[in-house]
């Protein structure tokens, strides 16, 4: 099903605090998961993404 469909992100929002328990949580029962980024305050501009 990978190869075929978009599955997704899935889980992407947690608080900053609960991040690395959740990571090492999903990590003791075999749950490939990563950090992807973080929500900060800004002047409305993104940043990252081409123009």
């Amino acid at each position: 099903m990978f190869h075929t469909f978009n599955m997704g992100i899935g889980f992407v929002l947690l608080p900053s605090s609960q991040a690395e328990r959740a990571l090492k949580w999903l990590a003791t029962h075999n749950i490939a998961a990563y950090s992807i980024g973080e929500v900060i305050t800004g002047e409305g501009e993104v940043i990252g993404l081409p123009t």
